[in-house]
């Protein structure tokens, strides 16, 4: 296997929500143009915004001292992919973004 199932594939801060399911899902998740597309958005979203809501700076308080579960980075990231709202992920960028992350 080129990818091993329970890896994430790529970088955890632009990675998408199915790369990372894929690390713990019991059955297989194959990636998409979807998920090159997601990825691509974070890391324009990234560049416009100087930040993500998920990136190891943001997460460095609840990776080190409030993770009761002693989280992982990749896992606190998808924890926190899940639980930002678009419309706040897209707030000062484009609305073609917020539509596209939508669909």
């Amino acid at each position: 296997d080129l990818f091993p199932k329970n890896e994430l594939i790529g970088n955890v801060r632009y990675a998408s929500l199915n790369n990372h399911k894929r690390k713990t899902s019991s059955t297989e998740i194959i990636l998409t143009n979807y998920d090159d597309l997601e990825s691509s958005a974070y890391i324009l979203i990234d560049l416009i915004l100087g930040d993500l809501p998920w990136s190891a700076k943001n997460l460095s308080n609840k990776l080190f001292s409030n993770n009761p579960k002693k989280l992982q980075l990749d896992d606190l990231a998808y924890q926190v992919k899940t639980e930002v709202s678009i419309h706040d992920l897209c707030h000062g960028v484009p609305d073609n973004f917020k539509a596209f992350l939508e669909a």
